[in-house]
């Protein structure tokens, strides 16, 4: 009987195996009737064109002609004989350069752009591609593709069945911000790492009222917290601290669309931290005048003058800035920067408010024009480009030149340094300059890898060890994955809903940017009496010059889809609802 059963199971185990042998290669894709062999190489030669971003490098003036363009433009042609022009408009006038090209119909035929309400617009016009048919019938030779942004970015942006955009996936958005405390002050002090807002607090007055321990000579310079004038970025982790732990799903849904959380709940009372902060002479007083990206707030650091700041995870460690490695030489081996993360919000638990890997704001949407007469050619050339040999080839470029391979099989990245060296004294090891036709004008030659922002190399592993080395001398590899891992601990990603176009946000996001930007500065440099009738009448001019509709119609939206109902999801995440 024994022997029977063994005989039987052996039989279903063959039968079982054939049927799926068979089944597999009956599934197996056919791509003749696309036009393709069977490697998804075009029979015929087809020619498209494909967007490109310009950043008017004197030592790239031509992007188009660089050593990067011309390896995909062969490899492509090579591997699916798919001839290449590239089409370069400036990074900094995307908007305005693409819409000369919309209305000219001369769009390259692989698109993108981080402006959703342009791709909204020209889709309303007839002018963008609908990729949901293109998608369904080419699916299968699309299968790089859709590894790397998966479905939900593939059809974020689905409407009643129709799709114009796909969403890049942005790998830098969870572990975006840190706080950086000066460990060696901490030290000197006796002070312990702050681990709430008010042992923070307590630590500024202690920078404050010792900057002559601290600075010595220099003790009038002594900046204990900077900020910059872009405060919904430089000061967030203390702002968004103050957002309700039970904050619901209709609520940040409704008054989530600000980039810096300006209209979520209860952040006056942030805005009011830093105000008072600044009345007490904890914050830098100037500013109000600098912004993130001006030389003077780093140069403060590079000097030893700042006791703490929140910015990108990163911020200290990038070679590019050298903040730890140049206040070392002014200041000395000890001065280094460590990580805290002490703003608690009301339920005692600390939430990096971070986008989903989806949030529209952080990702660029890939489309196709519709004057493109070649739809599965750029298809290809999306699904060539998220290919992961290529994304390491263009990632991590050339060995001995943009990263270094260790005996151990680690990478360590080899960024060039030409912003340091600018502020530092002449070190051979540090000066490290790429060869003209190697530079990459953007980190990462981000603006080669349309589908993917941010560096992975389809390995968490590998992926986090060459993070971990991507330092600088007299930067540990451990000190960085530290503050990669700590920011990622922390982050949270609130629960997106996206229930279709705001019409009342077409066009509104520069200008409210604009007026949020200078309630912020307003309310904190206000005296302490002050603070409430500044914020609440500039916050008043905020909701009028367009808040109060945007807020309308988002709660419009949510009733009309949910019903009057506060949470529709679990709570532990963002969840993607599409309306249609």
């Amino acid at each position: 009987m024994k022997r029977t059963m063994k005989f039987l199971a052996s039989v279903f185990i063959l039968l079982a195996l054939t049927a799926c042998s068979g089944l597999l290669a009956h599934s197996e894709p056919q791509f003749e009737e696309f036009g393709l062999d069977e490697n998804r190489r075009f029979i015929e030669t087809r020619s498209i064109t494909v967007l490109v971003w310009e950043r008017a490098n004197e030592r790239m003036p031509d992007f188009t002609q660089s050593h990067w363009a011309e390896w995909v433009r062969q490899t492509i042609l090579e591997e699916h004989n798919i001839d290449v022009t590239f089409v370069s408009i400036a990074r900094w006038d995307e908007e305005r350069q693409l819409s000369i090209l919309f209305a000219g119909g001369d769009t390259p035929d692989v698109a993108f752009t981080f402006y959703s309400e342009l791709v909204d617009t020209f889709s309303e016009l007839g002018a963008i591609t609908d990729l949901k048919p293109l998608l369904d019938r080419y699916k299968n030779a699309l299968p790089n593709l859709y590894n790397v942004l998966t479905p939900t970015n593939i059809y974020w942006n689905l409407r009643d069945g129709e799709l114009y955009s796909m969403l890049s996936v942005n790998l830098d958005i969870s572990h975006r911000m840190n706080t950086f405390v000066r460990e060696d002050w901490l030290e000197t002090l006796g002070l312990l790492p702050p681990t709430n807002i008010d042992e923070f607090e307590t630590m500024l007055i202690a920078f404050r009222d010792n900057a002559d321990i601290l600075l010595g000579d220099d003790a009038h310079m002594m900046i204990p917290y900077r900020l910059t004038s872009d405060i919904g970025w430089s000061g967030d982790p203390v702002i968004t601290s103050f957002i309700p732990n039970d904050i619901t799903d209709r609520q940040w849904y409704v008054y989530g669309f600000d980039d810096r959380r300006f209209t979520m709940p209860n952040i006056k009372e942030g805005v009011r931290v830093l105000n008072s902060w600044f009345n007490q002479g904890l914050l830098w007083d100037e500013f109000a005048l600098h912004g993130s990206d001006s030389p003077l707030p780093n140069d403060l650091i590079h000097l030893g003058f700042v006791g703490s700041f929140s910015c990108h995870w990163d911020m200290p460690f990038r070679a590019e800035y050298g903040l730890i490695t140049e206040m070392r030489e002014n200041v000395g081996l000890q001065a280094n920067f460590i990580v805290v993360h002490p703003f608690q919000n009301d339920a005692g638990t600390v939430r990096m408010q971070v986008p989903s890997p989806s949030r529209q704001q952080t990702s660029r949407k890939l489309f196709i024009p519709s004057s493109s007469t070649e739809p599965l050619a750029a298809l290809l050339y999306f699904d060539f480009i998220s290919r992961l040999d290529v994304l390491k080839y263009l990632q991590l470029g050339y060995d001995g030149i943009h990263h270094l391979r260790h005996d151990d099989g680690t990478i360590e990245l080899l960024p060039e340094c030409p912003m340091f060296i600018a502020h530092s004294t002449p070190n051979p090891a540090r000066e490290h300059i790429w060869p003209d036709h190697l530079f990459m004008p953007s980190r990462h030659n981000f603006d080669f890898t349309p589908t993917v922002i941010g560096f992975d190399l389809g390995d968490p592993i590998m992926t986090a060890a060459i993070m971990a080395y991507q330092s600088f001398p007299g930067i540990t590899p451990e000190a960085i994955a530290a503050a990669r891992a700590t920011g990622e601990r922390y982050a949270w990603h609130g629960r997106v809903t996206d229930l279709g176009r705001i019409e009342a946000e077409v066009g509104m996001r520069p200008p409210l940017a604009y007026i949020r930007d200078g309630v912020l500065r307003h309310a904190v440099v206000a005296t302490v009496e002050n603070f409430d009738y500044v914020f609440d009448n500039s916050m008043d001019f905020y909701m009028r010059a367009g808040g109060n509709a945007i807020v309308r119609e988002r709660q419009r939206l949510w009733v009309e889809t949910f019903g009057d109902v506060d949470n529709v999801m679990d709570g532990k995440g963002f969840e993607r609802i599409i309306n249609g």
